[in-house]
């Protein structure tokens, strides 16, 4: 039941319904905590930071992604690490911080790169692409 929370949460994120998928993503976190399953939690941690980032609830999103992070780190696990650094630079394109989300993308891809994972690849290297196009039409380059 811990693996499909999350999975949840992102569904309804996707289907735009950013308060289910929060009150999902909450719930989800709660019950990985309690039963220490660091897998699912890191998993509910970055859904979370996403509904957060959507919600445009900056500092609450930050503070998730940043501990979904940290754990993912200790756990050895680059796969979700890659996942939650696409995802901080997401946040940090959204809320108007370019060279931050530059760098978190940057990482993410170099770790998607050393895995080998060809899709996420893609879409790391467009959202690098469109925070450049983002800078070029700002500044009228």
């Amino acid at each position: 039941m811990n693996l499909l929370l999350p999975r949840m949460a992102y569904a309804h994120l996707e289907l735009g319904h950013l308060e289910q998928a929060a009150a999902a993503a909450a719930q989800s976190t709660q019950r990985a905590r309690a039963q220490h399953h660091h897998v699912a939690l890191v998993d509910a941690l970055r859904v979370r930071g996403m509904a957060m980032t959507r919600l445009q609830r900056w500092e609450e999103a930050h503070r998730t992604l940043e501990e979904a992070l940290s754990l993912a780190r200790r756990m050895g696990y680059p796969w979700a690490e890659g996942q939650i650094l696409h995802e901080y630079g997401v946040m940090h394109a959204r809320k108007g911080n370019p060279e931050r989300a530059r760098e978190l993308l940057e990482e993410a891809l170099a770790i998607f790169r050393r895995l080998g994972a060809r899709p996420y690849i893609e879409r790391t290297e467009h959202a690098l692409r469109s925070d450049d196009e983002s800078k070029r039409q700002l500044t009228g380059i």
